[in-house]
């Protein structure tokens, strides 16, 4: 039973369109925040924020990527959410 769950752990892993790409972030968010945000939609795997060294500080780029366990999941986001307001809920 085990290996059969290792199993589909690397064949999700693997399925292409279940990244979705992210501008425009707070330069406060923090990737808990970007999690809940979108666990809204789907089943997040994980969530990253871009972040730059600048004199031993780490600082966001302002933008991250958000993987969904299906690419359905981030399909029906990217679809639905372009014309929506949601998204400009305050990322703090």
């Amino acid at each position: 039973m085990e290996e059969e769950e290792e199993e589909e752990e690397e064949e999700e892993e693997s399925l292409p369109g279940c990244t979705l790409f992210i501008k425009y972030l707070n330069f406060d968010t923090t990737e808990e925040k970007l999690k809940e945000v979108f666990s809204k939609v789907g089943t997040v795997k994980s969530c990253s924020i871009s972040k730059k060294n600048k004199a031993g500080v780490l600082l966001s780029m302002a933008f991250g990527f958000v993987k969904y366990r299906k690419p359905e999941q981030a399909q029906k986001l990217s679809s639905s959410s372009r014309d929506t307001s949601w998204m400009a809920t305050s990322w703090k």
